[in-house]
């Protein structure tokens, strides 16, 4: 992977970045019976993104572009075929073609918090990717898990075109946020409590007979985030409210993740 980036406007309310990149991508599928099949791509991506902010701080909002090219035969990447013999790709559609190396799709997302008070903030997220041809797994967009629907297991489904949404409350410590916590801190600084839902829908394209065409997923939950000097923690607990079995059979669906930065 090489990339090229440059930032063109850097300041306190506002920030844009342009990106330049050109990967080459490959999965591997163990198969139990048969041959194991691979994914290779060869991808050309540009990409600009931002981030602002009113000057209360009141609002913030930070978000991102992103057009990707595959390509076929460039650098061993796969090429279209119906026939089996011809290729490894994993991927193979109602048509009979299996999935080239030649995509197109856009990728857009989006961010924004919105400080009710001290104490209190919004949070909206929204991600989203289109195309309209048929993707390997290593371009799919995934729904469901701790960065999508967290009532549902991570990548449960796996989508040529998708989008997903998010809606968090988060309240610094109900009840004692001016209390001190550690290193002389606001336990209002140290700890949030979060309520959430999350909602996503995704298509494939050229689907198999077995295969359906689009799902819809959706969940609510609760969750908590501590945040004490280079160490983090973010627990999530979500139950489902849409009428898609959960693919672990997991209900409600828990998620705990902790971060300690060493710099």
């Amino acid at each position: 992977q090489v990339y090229w980036r440059r930032s063109f406007q850097r300041n306190r309310l506002f920030n844009l970045y342009g990106l330049f990149q050109f990967s080459r991508k490959s999965a591997e599928l163990g198969i139990t019976e048969g041959e194991d099949r691979a994914d290779k791509l060869t991808v050309l991506s540009a990409e600009t993104g931002f981030d602002w902010s009113t000057a209360t701080r009141s609002h913030l909002g930070s978000g991102r572009i992103q057009y990707s090219q595959g390509f076929d035969g460039l650098l061993g990447a796969q090429e279209p075929t119906s026939d089996p013999a011809q290729t490894e790709t994993s991927r193979r559609g109602g048509s009979g073609n299996y999935a080239a190396g030649e995509f197109t799709k856009i990728n857009v997302d989006y961010d924004h918090w919105f400080n009710i008070n001290r104490d209190s903030t919004l949070h909206f997220s929204f991600r989203s990717q289109f195309s309209d041809d048929m993707l390997t797994s290593l371009e799919q967009m995934p729904i469901g898990g701790p960065n999508s629907v967290r009532a549902y297991s991570a990548s449960e489904f796996l989508r040529d075109k998708a989008f997903s949404t998010s809606l968090e409350w988060m309240q610094s410590a109900p009840g004692f946020a001016d209390w001190k916590s550690f290193n002389n801190r606001r336990w209002g600084d140290t700890l949030k409590v979060v309520l959430f839902a999350d909602y996503a829908t995704g298509w494939l394209n050229d689907p198999l007979a077995s295969e359906r065409e689009e799902v819809s997923l959706s969940g609510v939950g609760a969750g908590l985030r501590l945040n004490i000097d280079k160490f983090s923690a973010r627990f999530d607990v979500s139950k489902a409210i849409s009428d898609e079995v959960v693919g672990n059979d997991r209900s409600p669906q828990y998620y705990f993740e902790m971060n300690y930065g060493f710099y």
